[in-house]
């Protein structure tokens, strides 16, 4: 019984270059992920974009050439890529928020008590 599924993808009839831009999807993936390890989440969200974008590249060559299968798999990781680039974005948007009301809260005098609490969560 030598009966084997065959799960891979055929990529034999991929061009260079369209192999090129997979391996540079995966460095930015790998880079964006160190980055976010490191907190510096605007850096991450920066590499997360550019994977994105990338993504959708593939994706279409993929429809174009006749392999959805493929390209199902590329809509995936786009959307992996894309929701860490709005989770990385948003973060660091709360976090500029968050720092100028700490900022503020060292300046006055009023009693911003819930403006306290929510930094002190962040």
């Amino acid at each position: 019984m030598n009966n084997k599924n065959i799960t891979a993808i055929d990529r034999s009839s991929l061009p260079n270059s369209f192999l090129n831009l997979e391996r540079q999807k995966s460095s930015l993936i790998l880079e964006a992920n160190l980055l976010t390890q490191q907190g510096l989440y605007p850096a991450a969200a920066d590499k997360f974009a550019i994977a994105a974008e990338i993504e959708e590249q593939l994706n279409q060559e993929l429809l174009t050439r006749g392999k959805p299968e493929k390209a199902f798999i590329h809509d995936l990781a786009l959307l992996a890529a894309g929701s860490k680039l709005a989770t990385y974005t948003v973060r660091d948007s709360l976090d500029n928020i968050f720092s100028r009301w700490k900022n503020y809260l060292r300046h006055s005098d009023l009693d911003l008590s819930l403006i306290s609490i929510l930094c002190k969560s962040a």
